[in-house]
Order: C-alpha cells, then sequence, then structure tokens
C-alpha cells in the first residue's frame, strides 16, 4: 500500500499511480492467519541485567480483537480509565506513582503501542491481525537499590516490583469485575472523544491513520471512533471488559538487577509476602488509607504457576 499526502504538484498521483503499474504483479507469500500457544496461569520471566538501576515490568494477554470489531472502543474507555498512555489521570498511575511515589510510569494498552517511551499519543503506521492487553511499570525501585539510600531500609529483603504487580492485577480485578461507574465513564469517554482527534495532527498522522484505517475495513478510523464513543454506555463498556479480559492467565516479564533475581525468584515460588516500604520521610506523609489499603495489597493472592529466568545476553536469541 502506498499513500500520499501533503502539498504536492499537479498531477504527481497520477504520476506515482502509473510508476506503480510498471511494478512486477508477482503476488508474495504473505501469511494471513497466525495462532500462538495458549498461556495457563501467571508466568514470570525474570530477565537478569547487571547493573540495572530497577525493576521494568511488563504484563500482558492475547486478545482476539482490534480495530475491526465495534467493541473496540468500548475497551478503550476502560483502558484509559485503568491506565492512559502518559496520563495522570489513570487509576494506576494515580495508585502507584502519584499516591506512593514508587515509579514514573504506570499504563496499560489495548493494542500495540510503539515506542511508548517517545510517543506522547499513539502513533500510525503500527496495524496488527493479532492484538493484545498490556500493563507497562516503569521501573520500580530493586532492594540494592533502597538499601543504598535509606539506612532504614538496609534489613529488607525484596524491592518494589512484587507489590507494583499485586497492585495492578487487584486494580485490574477490581475494574473488571466491578464495572466503572457512571461518572468515571462520563468523563472518560468525554475525555476520549477530544482527545483521539489529536491523534491526526499534521498531514503524515492523517495519511497514516488513513492507511491504517484500510487495514482494519474502515473508511476513516478517526471520524468512526467518535460515533463510536458517542455510542457507548456505561453497561456496555462492563459487559465488554468481562468478555475480553482476564488476569488468570498472563505473562509476566521483569527485567531487573542481577541482584534482585534470586529474592524475586524465592517470592514467586514460596508465595511470599511483598509488604510495601518506604523511607522514614516519606513514609511520615502518607495518610492511613494508604498504609492500609497497603497491607490489603500485600495480602492479595497472586499464584505464579511458572518462573523463568534468562541472562540479558541471551534474550533475542544471542548467546
Amino acid at each position: 500500500m502506498v499513500g500520499v499526502a501533503g502539498d504536492f504538484p499537479e498531477y504527481f498521483d497520477l504520476q506515482v499511480r502509473d510508476e506503480l503499474t510498471k511494478m512486477s504483479n508477482e503476488q508474495p507469500n504473505v501469511q494471513i492467519g497466525f495462532t500462538t500457544e495458549e498461556r495457563k496461569g501467571n508466568n514470570v520471566t525474570i530477565i537478569s541485567k547487571q547493573g540495572a538501576l530497577g525493576s521494568a515490568i511488563s504484563a500482558g494477554f492475547r486478545m482476539d480483537i482490534n480495530r475491526s470489531s465495534p467493541d473496540f472502543a468500548a475497551l478503550m474507555i476502560a483502558n484509559s480509565w485503568l491506565g492512559e498512555h502518559r496520563k495522570s489521570y489513570s487509576r494506576l498511575y494515580q495508585k502507584i506513582r502519584e499516591a506512593r511515589s514508587m515509579n514514573y510510569g504506570d499504563y496499560t494498552y489495548v493494542e500495540w503501542y510503539e515506542n511508548g517511551g517517545g510517543n506522547m499519543l499513539p502513533p500510525a503506521g503500527t496495524p496488527r491481525s493479532m492484538n493484545y492487553f498490556s500493563i507497562w511499570l516503569r521501573p520500580v525501585q530493586t532492594a540494592k537499590g533502597l538499601k543504598g539510600q535509606y539506612e532504614e531500609l538496609k534489613d529488607i529483603r525484596v524491592g518494589h516490583a512484587p507489590f507494583a504487580m499485586k497492585m495492578a492485577l487487584r486494580e485490574t480485578n477490581e475494574l473488571i469485575n466491578e464495572g466503572m461507574t457512571e461518572d468515571a465513564f462520563q468523563k472518560t469517554r468525554d475525555f476520549l472523544r477530544s482527545y483521539s482527534k489529536l491523534y491526526v495532527e499534521g498531514m503524515s498522522k492523517k495519511l497514516g491513520y488513513a492507511m491504517d484505517s484500510r487495514f482494519y475495513g474502515r473508511k476513516d478510523w478517526i471520524a468512526e471512533l467518535d460515533t463510536l464513543l458517542g455510542q457507548c454506555t456505561r453497561e456496555q463498556v462492563n459487559r465488554i471488559m468481562k468478555k475480553y479480559w482476564q488476569t488468570g492467565n498472563m505473562e509476566w516479564v521483569i527485567v531487573t538487577d542481577e541482584s534482585e533475581v534470586e529474592p524475586l525468584v524465592k517470592t514467586f515460588n514460596d508465595g511470599l509476602p511483598a509488604p510495601m516500604v518506604y523511607s522514614n520521610g516519606l513514609k511520615s506523609s502518607l495518610t492511613p488509607e494508604i498504609l492500609a489499603e497497603d497491607d490489603v495489597v500485600n495480602k492479595y493472592p497472586f499464584p505464579v504457576t511458572k518462573v523463568t529466568v534468562v541472562e540479558s545476553a541471551k534474550t533475542f536469541g544471542g548467546e
């Protein structure tokens, strides 16, 4: 697929089309259907990286849905409330970063998000025939890092990763099971109806989203999305979450310092508690409600089916 946009001279588009007709009409052998292994339980992969300054966490599961589905807009509303990319109003951001000062980013996604560390808005040109839901927690402190900063934490066993994972799992579960309130639904839907129009600022982004629309069998995704969002109801969003989301079968990946690997393995394999720990200064500033919630999160069940450790040098097929 070739697209042209911008202030091109008269007949340039016809010239491009004419030149393309001279190319070979040989049809490539493109694989259309894909299959992936169904995951069972919560599986944790720990990547040991020498000198890592914290624990970067990703989690997710396959979803058989993308923008071609009329259900997708409803999932976007739920996802935005839970963890919209780089938005401080979202639930995970409020709980993990804002209330507890644990890290800088706690986001969720209902489709592939290219270069999440560099893009503020979802970029065009990333269509996928298969999709997934994902959680992105970046980064939380290791025990080594906390001990090096705070004398009062010199005896801790493990860093913040297990607690952050339990917090994300609990919040996702509560959203699925309890659903959005009417107020949260209305505010999030109204935000997305305005925010999504920013996706196509500039000719290149308009062109990219127009080409993506073709991939998904749509004419103009941004315009259609506004209509779909406007038609959504809270009951619909809560029903569709239950249809596509779950937390019992997920893949978790933690990239962390080598000193944190053994404590993490023991925590997950033995089902050990992972209480949240704070410096004295930070703890004194927290409300009793936050500290009480910490106890609830610490006790929240997080059964792990399998733990795998991988050396960073051996990722992506390296030796």
